[in-house]
């Protein structure tokens, strides 16, 4: 019986730590997408390697994740069109993990926070990349 206890709170213990850095994982990678837009004039990034000063200008501040480790837990779609993100009701899903899991924390859904960012961007420049 306490075998069985142990074995319990240990697989609940380590879901709650990996739904916590999956949360942390896509809450990060949500908010370079949006400082790369912010930067570029809302062009939608081709690749990791375009995110890279975003992560390396937070590096040093409570690093969670390495720059390869977090490209191993989130997958971003590239290729998509801003104007069409701004648009999607209920948010396209630009940004997810790896897992399957939908993880994040309460009230910062990043494809939400990304759609929400954009919709606004966009409505005020009329110069923007569609």
């Amino acid at each position: 019986m306490i075998f069985a206890v142990i074995a319990f709170s240990f697989r609940t213990v380590n879901a709650v730590l990996t739904n916590l850095q999956e949360a942390y994982a896509v809450d990060w990678t949500s908010e370079f997408v949006i400082r790369h837009l912010r930067s570029t004039g809302n062009i939608w990034p081709s690749d990791w390697s375009d995110l890279e000063d975003e992560f390396e200008s937070e590096a040093g501040h409570g690093d969670q994740f390495t720059f390869e480790e977090l490209q191993e837990l989130v997958n971003i779609r590239w290729g998509t069109r801003p104007a069409t993100i701004a648009s999607c009701d209920p948010p396209m899903k630009v940004i997810t993990l790896a897992s399957g899991s939908e993880s994040h924390f309460v009230g910062s859904e990043p494809n939400e926070r990304i759609r929400n960012y954009l919709a606004d961007a966009l409505s005020t420049t009329s110069d923007s990349p569609k």
